[in-house]
């Protein structure tokens, strides 16, 4: 595969365009990220969650628009069973009791995004421990 060039994705979100690029069956370059390494091992199953996240229109609600978009990250049904799912599913957990208990604002987006980042690193340790 032919790797393609990546914008420093530490300081902005991909377009989906740019996620679809690299789903296309080429390589991402390795970034760190969760779904990076599941695109890369040709996961399919990860491929169409990153899709349909981009995909999906974001559910009704009377949520600021940044709290519903946070929120859809933390799914985890496509991640296989073990531990890395349970893991992910104890973020996700986290991550909506969080939302539900606290009002939207600033502090909430800036938390629940700290926490997207925190549910990475655990999965990625999950798969490490798992191996």
């Amino acid at each position: 595969m032919i790797p393609i060039p990546v914008p420093d994705t530490a300081k902005r979100a991909l377009t989906r365009d740019e996620v679809l690029s690299a789903i296309e069956g080429r390589r991402w370059p390795e970034d760190g990220n969760a779904w990076t390494a599941a695109v890369n091992q040709g996961n399919a199953a990860a491929r169409e969650a990153v899709i349909a996240a981009f995909d999906a229109p974001a559910p009704e609600s009377d949520r600021h628009p940044a709290t519903t978009q946070l929120l859809r990250w933390f799914a985890y049904d496509h991640l296989p069973a073990g531990l890395a799912r349970q893991t992910s599913a104890s973020v996700f957990d986290l991550a909506h009791l969080t939302a539900e208990s606290l009002p939207d604002g600033p502090e909430l987006t800036a938390g629940l995004r700290k926490l997207l980042e925190a549910k990475d690193c655990l999965v990625r340790a999950a798969i490490e421990a798992s191996r």
